[in-house]
């Protein structure tokens, strides 16, 4: 293969990766860490939604989401919480091997007036 044949393709696979980020941008987002992620929940689910509001977006993305009705204290290790709250949502987001199986998992907090107090989200990667 010449070298101009390796730069046809690097800019073919870089205009296809580009593409693609315009295709499916939101889902893009649970590739980076935690802390963008988040933002991008919050930007879509902003603090102070009712957990029917929260349960609606995750179906809309296709996301089933299981309700659990127990008190979490701040800065509990499982779920992990910083505020923690009177119930939560555990959101399966995503699942990837890109090389490592990799899941991304949102917890939804709300508060007893069952609205969304904080949103944290949990990566998890396999180990060879």
């Amino acid at each position: 293969m010449t070298r101009r044949n390796r730069w046809i393709i690097a800019g073919l696979v870089t205009l296809a990766v580009i593409a693609l980020s315009f295709l499916v941008p939101d889902h893009l987002v649970y590739l980076r860490n935690a802390t963008p992620i988040e933002r991008f929940l919050v930007s879509r689910t902003p603090l102070g939604s009712t957990q029917s509001e929260v349960l609606a977006w995750l179906k809309s993305e296709g996301v089933t989401a299981s309700i659990h009705h127990t008190m979490v204290e701040p800065g509990s290790y499982y779920p992990e919480a910083r505020i923690g709250g009177q119930s939560y949502l555990h959101a399966p987001l995503d699942r990837y091997a890109l090389p490592l199986h990799t899941s991304v998992v949102a917890f939804y907090f709300f508060d007893a007036n069952n609205t969304l107090a904080e949103i944290n989200v949990v990566k998890t990667t396999d180990a060879l």
